[in-house]
């Protein structure tokens, strides 16, 4: 079942989506499947190519911004798309640690029906907030 939603009539040349969790990991996890969603069709895609990502930011929300950047620049620099990822969330000396992995592998246009091209995260809406028992974001991408 998806945890994230697109959202219409939000921004005219951008995709917008909203993804909801119960633990941090499990939004980043919906945050990056639905990424990789705007940009292709991942059932056609396969676990090929591994990247491992550390990352480390003072905020959440700029944890996440950088996590969907990375998945961005991978996509642009080796002509990837992926279909999925790992994500592991921690807490240490005042900073936020991610550790994980995304899977995909190089683009081919006779199998890969690709979308739309993500240039990037926006911070327009961009946010991660804790409601109730689930973690809950707001996303824009530029197209």
């Amino acid at each position: 079942m998806k945890s994230y939603k697109f959202l219409d009539d939000v921004a005219i040349a951008d995709i917008a989506f909203e993804a909801e969790a119960d633990s941090l990991n499990g939004v980043f996890i919906a945050c990056g499947e639905a990424v990789f969603e705007t940009i292709s069709d991942v059932e056609k895609v396969d676990k090929i190519k591994v990247y491992d990502i550390s990352l480390k930011s003072d905020t959440l929300e700029k944890l996440l911004y950088d996590f969907l950047e990375t998945i961005v620049y991978y996509k642009d620099t080796d002509s990837v798309v992926f279909n999925s990822c790992e994500v592991k969330i921690e807490e240490k000396d005042n900073n936020f640690l991610l550790k994980g992995k995304i899977y995909g592998e190089y683009i081919n246009r006779n199998k890969h029906e690709l979308y739309s091209d993500v240039k990037a995260i926006t911070m327009h809406m961009f946010k991660l907030e804790k409601k109730g028992d689930n973690y809950k974001a707001t996303v824009v991408l530029d197209i």
